[in-house]
Formats: C-alpha cells, sequence, structure tokens
C-alpha cells in the first residue's frame, strides 16, 4: 500500500511495519508516525466458514491540519500450503528449471 498526502506530495509505502501483533483469529500491523504524524493501522483476518480475507486501514491524524490523502492498494497472491495442508490432501509443487 502507498499514502500520498496530496497537500505536500510526501509519500510512504507501507512495506515496514513497527509492530506486528498476532491474534487468533487475525493480525495488526502498526506502522508508526508517518507524513508529518499521521498514524496508520492494518488490521486483517480470514473470516470463519468464508473464502476470502478482509484488510482494514484506519488512518489516524495528530496534526491539527485537515489532511487529503491518496491511498493505493495492490495486492499480490501467493497461496502456498501451510500447516495441515498434507491431512487435506493439498501437497506443494516442486518445480525443476531445465
Amino acid at each position: 500500500a502507498t499514502v500520498t498526502d496530496l497537500a505536500t506530495d510526501q509519500r510512504i509505502a507501507l512495506s515496514a511495519s513497527t509492530d506486528f501483533i498476532t491474534y487468533p483469529y487475525g493480525n495488526r500491523l502498526r506502522y508508526g508516525p508517518a507524513l508529518d504524524s499521521l498514524r496508520i493501522e492494518r488490521f486483517e483476518f480470514s473470516p470463519d466458514g468464508r473464502e476470502g480475507l478482509i484488510v482494514q486501514y484506519d488512518f489516524r491524524n495528530a496534526t491539527a491540519r485537515k489532511r487529503h490523502l491518496s491511498f493505493q492498494l495492490s495486492v499480490k497472491t501467493d497461496l502456498r500450503p501451510v500447516w495441515f495442508s498434507e491431512r487435506l490432501g493439498i501437497a506443494a509443487q516442486r518445480h525443476c528449471g531445465g
């Protein structure tokens, strides 16, 4: 994700969080102060019994001035077998170059 302050044209890529919190039901990433005291958090989870992922971004303006922001989200999927996949009959495919 990329956030741009339209008034100053400052841009930040949200590629590294300052905090990563894991809950039994999801994850929270905190990006700390960015773009002149803008606090950004991301919360994500997969709802029980449903396919998909929910991603929520929370923006907190710690300044007294109004902010005009642009938010761009790019999504890349990378589905790989995980814990207990073999119990479900899911196996990783191995690709050999040649």
